[in-house]
């Protein structure tokens, strides 16, 4: 019943004696600051305390000053300034953040967001004709652009100048643009390369603050925008995104951004919001907006303030994002009943199914069965999807290999967007398996649980909870610690959640209990009623109800 590899770390006992004599910790806490490669006081200070006087130099980043010179120019000049975007939370804060800034300066400024359906992901042509005929004189493209090639000379045509902020990887030109920012371009410099198209924008504006000598005070207020982008975005919460991600949920726990606050009460979250919050009911709740209907949508909740108008468009995207957990349900049943169990690549495809919904499922599919997947839908007259990867393969590259049969794609090495022609598909479905079967041969198939810490029952209390809790925000770079307890002998279980799809219970110590929830784990129920004895791997986190606080585990697995 065990889908799962469990491997617990092995740790050098020397290296962690020493770790815990330098830094004065205890032996579980240098364990954990080992995985991270935290072995001295400097690295500790750093990663514990991550400081705002630690962001890198903007002026570092290539085509910079050409960016700044170009936007002071439009700024002093009152040229008309469209900020452009893309239609996930990444683009949808990135938006918001670059307009409320442009707006301290001037009024003569516009947003715009592609629609999905219609205009497609990157620069479209439609959003170029529209700059023209509303004497847009410069574009600030975020979160997109690198590829764009073809529309930036467009819009150079038509006397349209581009700042292209994005954070994707290039192609094999860059976009004849007034200024290309992006961390990723070969012959960029910057020594961090893993910024959100968020933090790309906020590049820009920090240089513009340099280069005209006002206060970084400014900008501290976009640190909540940068927060949900970053964690949103799924880029590793390292580095500078650290800073961002620990400086933002500060700013939101604050609730110094209204609109955000608005967001939070309308969630019921009642704790202090964490970056599990971030991504799985404030990133899906800004994403409904692009997926089902227009992201302007979701830029306006992030710049509206207290009045009536406010609670209509959160209202809004509660009833789209309630709309978009049905629409997925539906699709991921059908998705799951036409795929190819035996194939070590997932690619299926439907005309019928929702094009904003399809990345979602991919992911889906991916969390259950740990192969790359593919999820396409029809649009006009080729086929449009997303890609979402297993631990360990690149799928950037693995499309790279298949481009002679698509017609666009572009992402990260863990998920893109792609279209091709209908007729390549098959011919792109056997490439495809063909060079993931190549990189899984080399990777170990099952899915594998890395165990941090092996605690006992009674181990868990306050103190250790507040202590993992020091190396929050968690996501990807930066993983919340997993533990594991075995031979527990003194359990209860039930089954909860549509179809009995999540496993409930509680498990007791010499001295303590706790209550855990298992979800999608359900399908382990009479399995586990049979046991005498259980295994469980988990996360901590502490639960509030009506005031009471208290902590409980969230299992990963249990056998």
């Amino acid at each position: 019943m065990n889908n799962f590899k469990w491997i617990i770390r092995n740790y050098s006992i020397d290296e962690i004696q020493n770790i815990s004599c330098n830094l004065g910790v205890k032996d579980y806490v240098a364990k954990l600051l080992n995985i991270k490669q935290i072995k001295t006081k400097d690295t500790a200070k750093i990663f514990f305390n991550p400081s705002i006087s630690n962001l890198i130099d903007p002026f570092l980043m290539k085509s910079m000053h050409e960016a700044v010179e170009r936007l002071s120019i439009a700024i002093n000049y009152n040229e008309k300034i469209m900020i452009y975007g893309d239609y996930d939370v990444d683009g949808i804060t990135s938006v918001a953040m670059m307009y409320m800034f442009l707006n301290k300066f001037t009024d003569n400024i516009e947003f715009y967001i592609p629609d999905r359906n219609i205009e497609g992901y990157g620069i479209s042509i439609e959003s170029i004709n529209y700059a023209k005929s509303n004497n847009v004189n410069l574009i600030i493209a975020l979160d997109c652009g690198i590829k764009s090639c073809d529309e930036v000379s467009y819009a150079k045509i038509n006397n349209i100048d581009y700042i292209i902020c994005d954070h994707h990887e290039q192609g094999k030109e860059i976009p004849h643009a007034v200024a290309v920012l992006d961390p990723k371009r070969k012959d960029c410099n910057y020594p961090f390369k893993y910024l959100s198209g968020c933090g790309v924008g906020f590049k820009l504006i920090h240089a513009y603050c340099i280069s005209n000598n006002l206060s970084f005070d400014l900008i501290k207020e976009y640190f909540d925008l940068l927060a949900i982008s970053v964690i949103a975005d799924m880029v590793p919460l390292i580095d500078e995104n650290r800073i961002f991600a620990f400086h933002g949920l500060l700013e939101i726990n604050n609730n110094r951004n209204k609109p955000i606050s608005l967001i939070i009460k309308s969630l019921n979250i009642e704790n202090k919001v964490l970056s599990e919050d971030v991504s799985y009911k404030i990133a899906p709740l800004l994403n409904s907006s692009g997926r089902l209907s227009s992201a302007e949508i979701g830029v306006k909740a992030l710049l509206s303030d207290r009045k009536i108008n406010s609670y209509a468009i959160i209202k809004s995207l509660i009833d789209l994002n309630n709309q978009r957990k049905e629409i997925q349900k539906k699709i991921f049943n059908e998705a799951d009943l036409a795929l190819n169990s035996s194939k070590k690549s997932i690619i299926v495809f439907s005309e019928n199914w929702h094009k904003g919904i399809v990345g979602i499922i991919a992911s889906n599919l991916v969390d259950k069965y740990n192969k790359p997947s593919i999820v396409l839908t029809k649009e006009k007259n080729n086929l449009v999807g997303s890609v979402r990867t297993a631990k360990g393969i690149n799928v950037l590259e693995i499309l790279n290999k298949c481009s002679a049969f698509l017609t666009k794609y572009g992402g990260h090495k863990s998920a893109a967007g792609l279209s091709l022609a209908v007729e390549n598909l098959n011919s792109f479905q056997d490439l495809f398996e063909k060079e993931v079967v190549k990189v899984s041969n080399e990777l170990n198939n099952d899915k594998q649980i890395t165990i941090d810490l092996v605690l006992s029952i009674d181990e868990i209390n306050y103190i250790f909870y507040r202590t993992i809790m020091r190396f929050a925000p968690f996501g990807l770079g930066n993983k919340a610690p997993i533990f594991c307890t075995n031979d527990i002998n003194n359990f209860k279980l039930s089954v909860v959640g549509n179809n009995d799809s999540h496993l409930k219970g509680i498990i007791t110590g010499t001295s303590k209990s706790f209550e855990f929830i298992g979800f999608n784990l359900g399908h382990k129920y009479d399995y586990l009623c049979k046991s005498e004895v259980i295994n469980i791997c988990y996360t901590i986190y502490e639960d509030s109800w009506r005031g009471e606080k208290k902590l409980k585990l969230k299992l990963i697995d249990i056998n």
